[in-house]
């Protein structure tokens, strides 16, 4: 609650300052140039979507409707085909986007923060117009191996952890399956952190906890300050930022195999994201969100296995 309190002060504060002129208001398309547009057709559909979910929504667009089987299919975009749709996915932080949502028919949080625009303050049910849990996050802190030509000097976890008593050498990752008091950061070769920014990005708070739960001290540790966690995640490997916090999702949907890069994993601190429907054509994409959930696949829902496949938690 306090995580979800501090980025909501923050957005209304940037709402003050763009209200008293601090700043121009943001357009109707992408508040940031991390962006990528699906499809060419007149039907406008503007996604607001917290960076650790920019490369799965990226996949969420193309997948199979589980009623038709079609790819894309009339009963998603509510057309004919993806053609008949513009589909632009923005990329940026939870506090960041909740600061202005004009223009976005969806918004994904990295947290709690899409209950904040419910219809109703309470009891709010409705799925066309209050929010609902779509993901379970994992922040993680990792680094690029020494053997993946990025400018690093990580091996395995123990450059990256300690532990009283513990021997992480040659072990390329980790989970810290319960409260991370008792770990600390290796300073020699971690000691510089990239981070996205805890007032606006909530895998950014979960750093800062899971840091302070180690009694980390700054310095040594230095930290570099990202706007968002999909800029933290690009920051690791470049000058002395050697190592990161950020969404085990990225590094899936970046293309490499996790047996590439050295990880410690924080399930304990998961991160419960919200999303919730801002526009009629919200309801496009919704609707569809909705029958991943309830059609059932082998074992979970379609939605599960989606959430799996991208290195979520899964709901159920």
């Amino acid at each position: 609650m306090k995580k979800k309190m501090m980025i909501l002060c923050m957005a209304l504060f940037a709402m003050l300052l763009a209200t008293a002129g601090g700043f121009a208001q943001y357009p109707t398309t992408c508040q940031t140039n991390t962006q990528v547009v699906k499809g060419t057709g007149a039907t406008p559909l503007r996604l607001a979507v917290a960076a650790n979910f920019y490369g799965p929504m990226q996949d969420l667009i193309g997948r199979p409707d589980p009623i038709t089987g079609l790819f894309p299919s009339s009963t998603f975009l509510g057309q004919a085909n993806v053609n008949n749709v513009t589909v632009t996915i923005c990329s940026n932080a939870t506090g960041t986007f909740a600061a202005n949502l004009t223009g976005y028919d969806m918004f994904f949080a990295a947290d709690d923060t899409a209950e904040d625009f419910n219809s109703t303050p309470s009891n709010c049910n409705d799925l066309t117009t209050c929010a609902f849990l779509y993901a379970k996050g994992k922040p993680v802190l990792f680094g690029w191996p020494t053997s993946s030509g990025m400018p690093s000097t990580i091996t395995d976890v123990s450059d990256l952890i300690a532990q009283l008593g513990s021997n992480f050498t040659g072990k390329p990752s980790w989970v810290v399956s319960g409260p991370a008091a008792g770990y600390s950061i290796v300073t020699p070769n971690a000691n510089q952190v990239a981070i996205a920014n805890p007032s606006v990005a909530p895998f950014g708070a979960a750093a800062m906890t899971i840091m302070n739960a180690m009694g980390t001290n700054f310095p040594p540790v230095v930290l570099n300050t990202q706007p968002n966690v999909g800029a933290a995640f690009s920051a690791v490997g470049t000058l002395g930022t050697k190592s990161g916090f950020v969404a085990e999702s990225q590094i899936c949907a970046s293309g490499v195999p996790l047996s590439s890069v050295v990880y410690v994993e924080f399930p304990y601190y998961f991160t419960s994201q919200y999303a919730i429907q801002l526009t009629v054509n919200g309801g496009l994409l919704n609707g569809y969100i909705q029958r991943q959930m309830v059609t059932p696949g082998t074992v979970t829902t379609l939605w599960d296995d989606f959430l799996t496949a991208h290195c979520y938690v899964p709901l159920n």
